[in-house]
């Protein structure tokens, strides 16, 4: 599942039909799916066909907390972080 524009709307609870901040939060989300992939070590592309739905849910909520806090936060949402846990390569 990649996540899209009428997903992250719906996710957020705005007007599917407001065209406004289309461009904002497309950048939001692949924003969040970049630092999601970065986070886990992994590429979503990588993860299959159809991205797992802790992972969706993640980039979801990295981008919701990123449309919330357009100037910026420095805190990621804990609950984010246990979505990815058991997704995340480690290497040492």
């Amino acid at each position: 599942m990649q996540i899209t524009l009428a997903d992250l709307k719906a996710h957020l609870r705005l007007d599917p039909d407001d065209t406004s901040e289309d461009e904002l939060l497309s950048a939001k989300i692949e924003a969040a799916e970049q630092w999601v992939a970065s986070y886990i070590g992994t590429p979503l592309a990588d993860l299959g066909d159809t991205i797992p739905a802790p992972v969706a849910e993640a980039v979801r909520q990295l981008a919701g907390h990123a449309y919330d806090n357009r100037e910026g936060s420095d805190d990621v949402p804990l609950d984010t972080i246990r979505l990815l846990s058991p997704f995340r390569s480690w290497s040492f």
